[in-house]
This record gives C-alpha cells, sequence and structure tokens, in this order.
C-alpha cells in the first residue's frame, strides 16, 4: 500500500490544495479556542433558556391545530372523517406531550444547575455541547473553548497553543498548521481522559446523570469519561476535521514526484484465538475486555499487519450469524456480519483519503473471498448506529458508509438478527446488505457479482490476503 510522507510543503502547494478544503469547520474551531478568555462556565445556562424559548414557537402552532382538528371533528361528514381527524388530534397530541416533556427537562436542569460545581458545570457544557438540539453549534463552540480553558495552564497545552496563536490564520493555513491543530485537540482530548478531578466527580455521581442522561451521545448513556472524550470530538468537529486533514494529504500526495513514495506491504488475514482481542504494540480494542467473545462459533477477526514494520495495526470483526434477515427484496438464512473495522489510529492519521479507502477495500475484498467460500451474503453491522459499531473513528466511519450506501446493489434491512456484542442486538439488526454471492455460483471471473466492488476497483493489488488457521 502507497503511505505517501508529507514534510514541508511549500506555500503554493497548499495554496493550491487549500482551495479544494472545505476551511469552514477549521475556522469555527480555531475561533472557539482563540476566544477561551471570554468564556464563563456559568453562561451555560443561556444556551439552555435558548432551547426552551426555541420550542415556545411550535409548541403554539400544535395547540393551535389541535383546537382548528377538534373544532372541525363535529362537522365530519362520515365516520371514516371522524376516524382521520381522531388520529390528527391524537398526532398533535403526542407533539404537544413531546414539546412540553423537552421543556420540562430544559428547566429542571436549570433549577439544578445553581446547585452544581464549576467542575459539575463544565461537565455539563461538554455534555450538552455534543448534542443535535437546534442551536447546538453555538454551544458547541462555547463548550469547545471551554476545554482549553480548563487546561490551558498545563505545559503540554500551552506550548502548543502558544506557538499556533502566533503562527496560524485560517485564510492561509498550511497542511502543516493544520496537523498542529489537530495535535493540539488530540492533546486536549488526552488531558481530559485524564482529568482526576473530573474522574473524582464522575464517580458515584447521580445528579448528573439524572439530569444529563438523555443528552449523551455514547452507547451506554452513562456519564463517564468515555462519554466526556465523545462529546469532546463531536464539538469540536474532529471527525471533519480529520477528513479535510486526509483529503488535503491527498492533493499534496499527488503533486510529489513518484520516486518520493514508498511501499508498506500490507497483508489481512483472518484469525482466531485470544490474542485477537489485542492489536498494535499496547492497544485494543472493546473486545479485551470480552476475550472469551473470540471463542465463540462464527466469530473471526481479519488482521491488519504492517509487514514492513513487523507489527499488527488494525483489525475488523466478522460473525456467521445463524438468524440471517428478510426483507420484500432479499431474504437469506444465515449471513456474515461486518463490524468494527478499526486500524490503529496512528496509522489511520497518517492516510490520505484516497488511501483510507483503499484500506477499506483490501478489508472488503476478503470478504467477498469469504462470500464466495460460503455462499453467504455480508451485511455491514450498524447502519443507523452513532456509536461506533462501524469503526471507532468518525471520519473512517463516515467513509465507509458514504461508500456502502452508495451502490446500487447495497440493501437496507431491519431484522439482521442472530448477534450482538457490546452493542445491542436492535443497533446490529440495522444493517446493510453489501456483498450477497448467491446465484453467480458458475461465473468463475468474481469481478462480473454485481456486489463485489472491490474485486473490480482494486483486485488484489498491494494487499497479500490468506486465511489463517490460529
Amino acid at each position: 500500500m502507497p503511505i505517501v510522507q508529507i514534510g514541508q510543503n511549500n506555500s503554493e502547494k497548499d495554496k493550491f490544495a487549500r482551495k479544494q478544503i472545505n476551511l469552514v469547520q477549521i475556522e469555527k474551531v480555531w475561533n472557539a479556542l482563540y476566544t477561551t478568555e471570554q468564556v464563563n462556565v456559568n453562561n451555560t445556562v443561556s444556551f439552555i433558556n435558548n432551547w426552551s424559548m426555541e420550542l415556545n414557537t411550535p409548541l403554539e402552532k400544535a395547540f393551535e391545530r389541535k383546537i382548528a382538528l377538534e373544532q372541525d371533528l363535529p362537522q365530519a361528514a362520515d365516520e371514516e372523517a371522524r376516524k382521520k381527524l381522531g388520529k390528527d388530534i391524537a398526532k398533535q397530541d403526542k407533539t404537544i406531550s413531546v414539546l412540553q416533556e423537552k421543556k420540562q427537562h430544559y428547566a429542571k436542569i436549570i433549577g439544578e444547575y445553581d446547585s452544581l460545581s464549576d467542575l459539575q458545570k463544565f461537565t455539563a457544557a461538554l455534555i450538552l455541547g455534543g448534542t443535535n438540539e437546534s442551536s447546538s453549534e453555538d454551544i458547541s463552540n462555547f463548550a469547545t473553548a471551554l476545554l482549553l480553558q480548563r487546561y490551558k495552564h498545563l505545559e503540554s497545552i500551552t506550548s502548543r497553543f502558544d506557538f499556533l496563536k502566533d503562527d496560524v490564520s485560517v485564510d492561509v493555513l498550511s497542511y502543516q498548521q493544520l496537523i498542529y491543530l489537530l495535535n493540539l485537540l488530540e492533546t486536549l482530548f488526552f488531558e481530559l481522559r485524564e482529568d482526576k478531578e473530573i474522574e473524582t466527580i464522575l464517580t458515584g455521581d447521580t445528579i448528573l446523570q439524572e439530569i444529563l442522561e438523555q443528552y449523551i451521545i455514547t452507547k451506554k448513556k452513562q456519564i463517564t469519561i468515555d462519554a466526556l472524550d465523545a462529546a469532546a470530538k463531536k464539538i469540536t468537529a474532529f471527525a471533519s476535521l480529520q477528513a479535510e486533514r486526509a483529503k488535503w494529504q491527498g492533493i499534496l500526495a499527488n503533486m510529489e514526484e513518484k520516486n518520493e513514495k514508498y511501499f508498506h506491504n500490507m497483508e489481512i488475514y483472518t484469525s482466531k484465538s485470544f490474542m485477537d482481542s489485542h492489536y498494535g504494540d499496547m492497544g485494543g480494542i472493546c473486545l479485551s475486555t470480552q476475550p472469551q467473545q473470540i471463542l465463540r462459533p462464527g466469530f473471526y477477526i481479519q488482521r491488519l499487519a504492517d509487514l514492513t514494520d513487523r507489527q499488527i495495526i488494525g483489525m475488523s470483526a466478522l460473525y456467521l450469524s445463524p438468524g440471517g434477515f428478510s426483507t420484500n427484496e432479499v431474504q437469506a438464512a444465515n449471513c456474515w456480519h461486518a463490524f468494527a473495522f478499526n486500524p490503529l489510529f496512528s496509522f489511520l492519521r497518517n492516510c490520505t483519503e484516497e488511501q483510507a479507502l483503499f484500506l477499506y477495500l483490501q478489508f472488503r475484498l476478503n470478504l467477498e473471498k469469504i462470500a464466495r467460500i460460503t455462499k453467504l451474503p455480508v451485511v455491514l453491522s450498524g447502519i443507523e448506529s452513532i456509536g461506533g459499531l462501524i469503526s471507532n473513528y468518525g471520519h473512517f466511519d463516515s467513509l465507509i458508509r458514504k461508500y456502502e450506501l452508495s451502490k446500487s446493489t447495497a440493501i437496507k434491512v431491519y431484522n439482521a438478527r442472530g448477534f450482538s456484542v457490546y452493542y445491542s442486538q436492535a443497533e446490529f439488526a440495522k444493517a446493510l446488505v453489501i456483498i450477497d454471492p448467491r446465484g453467480y455460483e458458475d461465473v468463475e471471473d468474481l469481478k462480473q457479482i454485481p456486489s463485489f466492488h472491490a474485486h473490480r476497483e482494486v483486485g488484489g493489488k498491494s494487499f497479500v490476503e490468506k486465511e489463517k488457521s490460529v
């Protein structure tokens, strides 16, 4: 696989590349960081008040609509018309109930807010900043500034931020400056995860859990360091920034001379052992806490090995489900669940957008071969999940979804049954049928099978795929 190392680039190359990059999110994050001196944790309440007031207009309209429908009810022409009006009234009642419940919940947060410590308020601001409320973009900027404000006294943050303040202007941003900005964010996330004071207030907490549970974006809906880390990455649009970095790197790489490229030999193979719950020099995946899952019948790991550096640098998971799926378009008694496409971040962060897609296609190529051998379809699990079921890395997750959803052969199903680990069966059940070899058993050229896109797009180049028994 070609890995292009981008060093110091001249300004003309950056100028050319910058015109093709979406700088909007980068500018928003930078402006939020730059206004850190102007934020106060107590101002979080103003955002909640705004959310509550924004509900007044739709609530009034729902009441008005309900009254109008009730007035029409006695004049209904027949029983069918009365039933329809009754259903419409019930819908308005439901809308009113939902909106009133949200306003009541906002009022509850505001009522509790003054009694919280500043550290609890900071935690609340991060969680609320990661929501999808109508004006959440403003609170995201506010929460980003709070995040820097809390850790700016640390040398690890001060040195990076001071360097950026002296060096960065978004309208003439360079690729290296974007790398430095991302490094600052990564360091902020690290300091947040290592914050012992926050760890202390989260231990045995009940009040934050009670008032913020519905705003937590992680799967477990619990106030944890993981929840704060996810919120911090959401408010800083970290996945979007990583995607723009990969795109920028790809543009610069295409301007490099071919002899400046070097190749790493990669290998993807299926495996099944306790060691497959870990990968990398020291890292692991969520399955590292449940290594027994690896020995579950039908469960396999696709390991990504860098043969040049002689290390495991990633994995994906594969499970043979006895439950299958069924829709009007397609049915299967058994299928493969494919999920958890997780290269090491230290590797993925150096990939261009093109290289990241190439990497995914190598995983897919192996899946196509497995589908061919077993004569079973493959589903991409968790197509509607937001918690990392497809990939822990937002930009890689988005790349995979975008690629698969763009294919005319893809079919969405909501009952891909028979499996759950860490995530619920309901989340696994919402899946996308991405590979289906059935009906093409006599086709010798795998490129001719409609859903075998990886065989057509990359063939077997640059990677070596094999199945390995352990």
